[in-house]
């Protein structure tokens, strides 16, 4: 379930909540927009990881070209 609140003309406030914080980084990341975690936390961490899994990807896929 989530709730999308208009801050301003360019900004949203996006209110989710889910069992699987790593599921929700990678629909956040999947958006294509940029965005900034306020909490949890286990959210942020979970968007770390996500970022180092995909720059290892892209640094992997750029060695073979």
């Amino acid at each position: 379930l989530a709730a999308v609140d208009p801050i301003d003309a360019s900004t949203s406030l996006l209110t989710a909540g889910t069992d699987d914080l790593e599921w929700l980084a990678l629909r956040l990341a999947g958006l294509g927009f940029d965005f900034e975690v306020l909490e949890p936390s286990m959210l942020v961490d979970a968007c770390l990881d996500l970022s180092g899994r995909l720059h290892s990807a892209a640094r992997s896929s750029s060695d073979t070209r």
